[in-house]
């Protein structure tokens, strides 16, 4: 079952909801147990977690974007190689738990990492989807920029509709 809204507006709700995703919480197994129970209550129409939903309707969970490349870019970015490593390998972490916590509960799973891989917080000005600390547009330290939200946007509908960019 498809809710009755445009393409436009469904990338527009999904790009907000990726970027309202609960963050590097308590470590992977509590961050996999909460994933997990909010799926199934989800799932399941719990009206507590999301209220009702038909029989029949699609749960679609996002991953988070890519941040750094291999080392980070320290004379680009205020983070030492290791430390954008570290990070990094920890969001590949979370992505690597909600893909595995969608597919456990029948919920379709949306890779915004893979179509990222180049645009992180190192990129050029013009090719770059995610903000350094300092940002050099419109968006949050470690944010998704207006390129960024358009692009997962774009991916999300995509998933959405049955075509995988």
């Amino acid at each position: 079952m498809r809710i009755g809204l445009s393409r436009r507006a469904l990338a527009a709700a999904a790009a907000m909801i990726m970027t309202a995703t609960i963050g590097l919480v308590a470590g992977p197994p509590a961050a996999a147990a909460e994933a997990g129970e909010t799926l199934k209550y989800v799932a399941l129409g719990d009206s507590s977690a999301a209220g009702p939903l038909t029989p029949d309707a699609e749960i679609f969970v996002v991953s988070y974007a890519t941040y750094f490349q291999p080392g980070g870019c320290f004379g680009k970015d205020p983070i030492w190689g290791v430390d954008a490593d570290y990070l990094q390998a920890t969001w590949d972490r979370l992505h690597a738990m909600l893909a595995d916590q969608a597919a456990a509960h029948g919920a379709r799973f949306v890779d915004i990492r893979t179509p990222s891989a180049a645009h992180g917080a190192c990129a050029s000005y013009g090719e770059k989807w995610m903000e350094g600390l300092v940002p050099t547009s419109a968006a949050a330290p470690y944010h998704p920029n207006a390129k960024g939200m358009a692009a997962a946007g774009a991916t999300i509908a995509a998933a959405i509709a049955g075509t995988d960019q």
